[in-house]
């Protein structure tokens, strides 16, 4: 079971050291991101959707496909399922890959743009195997979200990794977020999605590159 801090943290921007407190907000000028990212456009048709950036046709069932959100090195996009929604993530690292998976988990839930960095929040996550932190991490990130604070991120930072000392493989994660309390009228809730899935699940590392894909259940 995924182990999660019902925290949040500010930073201070200027100096980069950060406090950390229950549950401590922001104001909405010290949290306007500099590092806010702009989605690629999709073409829809009756068919479905086409992804623009990979040339991929998604058939457009009962899921709300949102659109992949990416730069050369770090990024995620969607990819086609039968009936859920297949993650794609990756980054030059395990914790830059691990950061763009839970932004791909906020993008399935709701319009990333709508989300404003109001405060931050904390989680952790551990796992005997790579397959399990992944699994437990998502599910931490999405328990946070069916339950109070009802926390949906716009930008994570992933701030520290334990690995296993035999052989590399992650095995536990301490995640921080920044965004906001998910509101009707303010957000639409996309889909919704019931739990993250070991089917499928992939790990693929090569030089300098990092791909995480996992299946969630909507």
């Amino acid at each position: 079971m995924p182990i999660g801090k019902r925290s949040a943290s500010t930073e201070d921007k200027d100096d980069g050291k950060s406090t950390t407190s229950k549950r401590s907000r922001r104001s909405e000028s010290d949290n306007e991101s500099d590092g806010r990212r702009d989605e690629s456009a999709n073409e829809e048709d009756e068919e479905g959707v086409f992804d623009v950036s990979n040339g991929v046709e998604v058939e457009k069932e009962d899921a709300d496909m949102p659109s992949p959100v990416s730069n050369e090195s770090r990024g995620f996009e969607y990819l086609e399922h039968p009936a859920d929604i297949l993650l794609h993530a990756w980054g030059t690292t395990d914790g830059e890959a691990m950061e763009a998976l839970i932004e791909s988990l906020y993008g399935v839930l709701t319009e990333l743009e709508s989300i404003e960095e109001v405060y931050s929040y904390e989680m952790e996550a551990q796992g005997e195997t790579e397959d399990v932190l992944i699994f437990n991490t998502l599910q931490e990130a999405l328990f946070a979200f069916q339950a109070e604070p009802y926390f949906v991120g716009r930008r994570v930072e992933v701030v520290n990794i334990e690995k296993d000392t035999k052989n590399g493989t992650m095995k536990g994660i301490n995640i921080r977020a920044w965004g906001e309390s998910f509101e009707m009228g303010k957000h639409v809730q996309k889909n919704d999605v019931k739990a993250p899935t070991y089917s499928n699940m992939q790990i693929k590392r090569e030089k300098d590159r990092v791909d995480l894909y996992v299946v969630v259940d909507v």
